[in-house]
């Protein structure tokens, strides 16, 4: 018994020790400055919050426009609504994240997701399912088996 004892113990300090040295991931805020700080527009074009404005005329948003998609963006993702690309609002468009839009327009059919699912195969032409139960349970009754 004791050789099992003294290996678990030393599998125990192994396992403690391989813990302690891994450093562990450590969140540090960046904070915003003109060098990081996001492309509002190109953000909010990005991610559907200005509807099918080209590219080419990104220029010409009105301040009216900018800030009801700033207002929208950040509604969405549960900010106050400001209207006002704050550091909160900075620090969240310049995160990580996925390149689908939060807003698909109605006005985009062909983007547009109808369906969760993918039917594969052929339709079941049949109506009235029959079943068995190969398992007898003390809690079915024989009118139901």
């Amino acid at each position: 018994m004791y050789p099992f004892t003294h290996f678990f113990l030393w599998l125990c300090l192994g396992a403690l020790w391989l813990r302690l040295s891994t450093p562990s991931p450590v969140r540090v805020s960046v904070p915003i400055s003109p060098s990081n700080t996001p492309n509002v527009e190109e953000f909010l074009l990005r991610y559907g919050y200005l509807g099918e404005t080209d590219r080419n005329s990104i220029n010409l948003l009105s301040a009216d426009g900018l800030r009801d998609a700033i207002i929208e963006m950040q509604k969405f993702a549960n900010l106050e609504p400001t209207g006002v690309a704050d550091n909160t609002t900075l620090a969240l468009m310049s995160g990580m994240r996925c390149g689908i839009p939060d807003i698909i327009h109605s006005s985009q059919p062909h983007k547009r997701r109808f369906k969760r699912y993918f039917l594969q195969g052929s339709k079941w032409n049949r109506t009235a399912l029959t079943w068995r139960s190969v398992v007898r349970h003390s809690l079915l009754t024989k009118n139901i088996a």
